[in-house]
């Protein structure tokens, strides 16, 4: 997206009305580094249009409510969450539409029927086909997309697998997904389990039976 230096003023004024600066604790915390970040992101956009205006928010440790806030500024500002991870959020200025993939993965349409989900409070549901994804604890923000009844048990088995690891190996849990990512190609952010596919969650089984080979060495 381009952002002409005549926008710049009034994004940032959107971002005042809606971030006030008496917000303290955590969010406080998160709302100041996307501040600093997004300041940062907009001086390399408008000194080289072709760099893309992503700003990040750090939010590992914010809780349902908080992510809830977080997220109902972020709409009312203008802004469109484009990339949801444990810890951080990938942010634009919002465009007011989402594409297909965009929707998918929000857990807002259904891969299978392409018919938009419904919020059944805790999880997404295809009205059709009955595929499903949870959401974050307390939030309305779905982890991945809808899954069918046989991609869901995948999901779980990888879970279950994942669990066993660190758990009688003693690993901690960022170090299984740092191996997991490294054997499965993937960035940070698309190796959630509710992320995967088929293909993956098989791929993902393999693999973590591979870590605990290596480890018991």
């Amino acid at each position: 997206m381009l952002l002409s230096a005549s926008k710049v003023p009034l994004l940032i004024s959107l971002l005042q009305a809606e971030f006030p600066s008496d917000i303290d604790g955590i969010l406080g915390k998160s709302l100041r580094i996307f501040y600093k970040n997004l300041m940062f992101a907009i001086s390399c956009h408008l000194s080289d249009p072709k760099t893309p205006l992503h700003v990040t928010i750090p939010t590992g440790l914010l809780q349902g409510e908080e992510l809830n806030l977080l997220e109902h500024m972020l709409l009312n500002a203008g802004w469109d969450i484009v990339e949801r991870d444990r810890d951080y959020y990938k942010v634009v200025p919002g465009t007011g539409t989402l594409n297909e993939e965009q929707l998918i993965m929000k857990g807002e349409l259904c891969p299978y029927c392409k018919v938009p989900t419904k919020f059944m409070g805790g999880y997404y549901e295809c009205p059709k086909c009955l595929a499903q994804v949870e959401c974050h604890p307390g939030t309305t923000a779905a982890m991945g997309f809808v899954a069918s009844a046989p991609l869901r048990k995948l999901r779980h088995q990888v879970h279950e697998a994942m669990d066993v690891l660190w758990r009688e190996n003693k690993l901690k849990r960022e170090e299984v997904y740092r191996q997991l990512r490294q054997k499965l190609g993937l960035t940070k952010a698309a190796c959630h389990v509710a992320k995967f596919d088929e293909r993956q969650c098989k791929k993902a089984i393999k693999a973590i039976a591979e870590i605990k080979k290596e480890v018991k060495k």
